[in-house]
This record gives structure tokens, C-alpha cells and sequence, in this order.
């Protein structure tokens, strides 16, 4: 054989061999993207469960948000309606005082003529004066209780506030 034919011979050999290195590293990286594939699918089955636990916990939140805003607005309601309340109550207040203090000017209208009159009126005056000093224990007794009702109405205010801010932090934070 010559030596042409020997150093082809040589090249061949080499040329196989190089393919069979070439063949084992495409078949290494076959099987390697084969295993990196079942593995992403794997890691997108698991994202798309996730994803479905996600939406589910969103749609619990969102409805428990809408309960506790439900449950809020009804008590901004009762809070609404006790402040009205309490305004009719004070308004009756401003009346009865302006009722009183009109009875008052009446009262002393009388024991200005009582003095004119001292012995028929005295007992008119005697009568004024009780049912004016009662007039006076409502009113005080009835401002006690108005300011009783407006302080509530701060605290119910302030733990309304109180609650808000808590429900607001708790839906932030998640």
C-alpha cells in the first residue's frame, strides 16, 4: 500500500473517531435537554397549580374583604344613626333650655308683680320657683347625658378609626 493510501487509511480512522466523539456529545446533550425538559414541565404543571391556589386565595380575600367592608359600612350606619340621635337628643336640649330660660323671664316677670301684689302672689312665686328649680335639675340632668352621649360618640369614633386603619394595614399587607 502506499503512502497516500496509509496516511487516507489514518485520516479515515481519524475522521471516524472524531465522529463517534461528535455522535456520544450529541447524544450527551440530547438525553441532558430530554431531563432538563420533563423537568420544566414538571416546574410548569407545579406553577400552574400554584397559580390556581393563587386565584383561589385572591377570590377567598377579595370575599372576605367584602364581608368585613359589609360588616363596616353597617356599623358607620349604626354609628350615623346614634349621631343623629344624639342631635335630635341635643336639639331637644336646646329647646328645653330655651323653654326654661323663657320660663325663667316669666318667673321674674311674676315676682316683679308679686312685689306689687305680695299677698295674693307669694304662693304664685313659691310655685314658679319649685318648678323652675325642677326645669333646672332636668336641663342639668339632661346635659350630663348629652355629654355621657358625646363622649361614647368619640370612643365609637375613634375605635371605628382604630379599626379602619387595622383592616386597611391587614388587607396592605396582603
Amino acid at each position: 500500500m502506499s503512502t497516500a493510501g496509509k496516511v487516507l487509511i489514518v485520516l479515515i480512522v481519524l475522521a471516524t473517531i472524531g465522529w463517534m466523539f461528535l455522535a456520544a456529545g450529541v447524544d450527551e446533550l440530547n438525553r441532558n435537554a430530554n431531563n432538563t425538559l420533563v423537568e420544566l414541565e414538571k416546574k410548569i404543571e407545579q406553577l400552574q397549580l400554584d397559580v390556581k391556589t393563587a386565584q383561589a386565595s385572591v377570590a377567598k380575600f377579595k370575599d372576605q374583604s367584602t364581608i368585613l367592608q359589609e360588616r363596616i359600612d353597617r356599623e358607620a350606619a349604626v354609628l350615623f344613626s346614634r349621631h343623629n340621635d344624639v342631635q335630635r337628643i341635643a336639639s331637644k336640649v336646646r329647646d328645653e333650655l330655651a323653654r326654661v330660660q323663657y320660663e325663667l323671664s316669666v318667673v321674674q316677670e311674676h315676682a316683679e308683680g308679686a312685689k306689687r301684689s305680695q299677698g295674693q302672689r307669694a304662693e304664685e312665686v313659691a310655685n314658679e320657683t319649685r318648678n323652675l328649680a325642677k326645669d333646672r335639675e332636668t336641663v342639668e340632668g339632661l346635659k350630663a347625658k348629652d355629654k355621657e352621649l358625646v363622649d361614647r360618640l368619640t370612643q365609637l369614633r375613634d375605635q371605628f378609626k382604630k379599626t379602619v386603619t387595622a383592616n386597611t394595614e391587614a388587607l396592605t399587607r396582603r
